[in-house]
This record gives structure tokens, C-alpha cells and sequence, in this order.
């Protein structure tokens, strides 16, 4: 037996764009520990999948961004809710016509 960490609480998980934000990503981290106990054969046929959701700002941290579902080879399910790990403002009017024009001026 082994133990088999799937998430550590606060660890990024993934990066995610946000909509309509001032920032171009932000990191997606675990609510908490999911710890497992399995045995060590086991843990090559472990499936993790990733659920994100569409996010669009503002956002505040801590709000509930997706899932992270851990499933063992027995077919248990584990799952752990996915964070938003800072603040995310809406971008403002001025922000959102910067980034039209650069994307004008690259297209060019």
C-alpha cells in the first residue's frame, strides 16, 4: 500500500483565461488535500480528469471554478473542488479597446 496524492490544497492545477478580465489567466488550484490510500500496483491505472468551468470575471478567490475526479481501477470516485486562486477584475472599456488594437495591429 501507498498513499497517492491527487491534489494538495492551493496547488495550481491549471491555468485558465478568463473573459472579460483584466488579466490574460488566472490559476486554478485545489480547495483541498485529496489524499488516497491504494495500493502501489494500483496507482499506474488511476484516472484523473479535469472539469473547468467557463469563467468569466469578475471573480473573487475562492470562488468554485470546476472539479478535479480521481477514479480508482475498482471504479471509486474521488472528487475536489477546483478554486479560483486570486481576484479577477473585469477588464474596463479602456483595457478592452488596447487589446482589440493590438490584435489589429499584429493581424497586419
Amino acid at each position: 500500500w501507498g498513499v497517492y496524492e491527487a491534489a494538495k490544497e492551493g496547488a495550481p492545477i491549471k491555468s485558465q483565461k478568463i473573459g472579460g478580465s483584466k488579466q490574460d489567466s488566472v490559476d486554478i488550484c485545489a480547495k483541498d488535500d485529496l489524499i488516497l490510500l491504494v495500493k502501489k500496483q494500483d496507482e499506474q491505472n488511476i484516472s484523473k480528469s479535469i472539469d473547468v468551468y467557463e469563467l468569466k470575471a469578475p471573480l473573487k478567490a475562492g470562488d468554485k471554478a470546476g472539479e478535479l475526479a480521481v477514479t480508482l481501477p475498482d471504479g471509486k470516485k474521488y472528487t475536489v473542488d477546483l478554486i479560483v486562486s486570486e481576484d479577477v477584475e473585469q477588464a474596463s472599456v479602456g483595457v478592452s479597446f488596447k487589446r482589440i488594437a493590438a490584435l489589429w495591429i499584429n493581424a497586419a
